[in-house]
């Protein structure tokens, strides 16, 4: 048991017979993840994409590499273009999505944020959710873009109605909540 060199050979040995087997491929990326073997899960992930055929599964693929080169490989720049990749595949991907949220308010990129973050709200479906989505895309640009810069967003008119709706309901709230507690 554990003998993770002997299966490794046995895996490539495997996928040189059948270069898309999709089972070996996966066999042998969890031993590079168990090995720590980064670069080699990167080349199994883009293996496996090489033989899907689902744009979800494809875009999960993608994420996943996202994840080794962000968090592994410590390589911020090209994490950001695979998990750009993954909403090629599908952009409704929402992990990927998410992700570059992350990455975008650590390094202060305020314009690819409020990009991100507004393909975001088209795609939630909970209300409450994009409610609050959308209220923070409405301190992005209140706080940290000029006008000119939000004007180029191409759902900045339908957002900003949204974000007035957002607040009158927020204005109503309160006084609803003080008359029923007054009652």
């Amino acid at each position: 048991l554990g003998d993770t060199d002997s299966a490794v050979d046995c895996y490539q040995r495997v996928l040189n017979i059948s270069p898309g087997f999709v089972p070996a491929l996966k066999a042998l990326g969890r031993l590079y993840q168990k090995k720590g073997r980064w670069d080699d899960l990167v080349e199994m992930y883009r293996r496996e994409i090489d033989v899907s055929r689902d744009p979800r599964g494809t875009a999960a693929l993608y994420f996943k590499i996202g994840g080794v080169m962000e968090g592994k490989l410590l390589q911020g720049d090209r994490a950001v273009e695979v998990y750009q990749r993954a909403l090629e595949a599908d952009p409704g991907f929402l992990p990927a999505l998410k992700a570059l949220e992350r990455i975008h308010t650590t390094r202060g990129q305020w314009p690819e944020l409020a990009a991100v973050i507004e393909k975001i709200c088209v795609i939630l479906e909970d209300k409450s959710q994009v409610a609050q989505t959308l209220y923070r895309l409405g301190e992005i640009w209140e706080d940290r873009l000029d006008d000119d810069v939000a004007r180029g967003f191409p759902n900045a008119q339908a957002v900003n109605e949204a974000l007035r709706g957002l607040l009158e309901l927020a204005r109503r709230v309160p006084r609803a909540r003080r008359k029923s507690a007054a009652g």
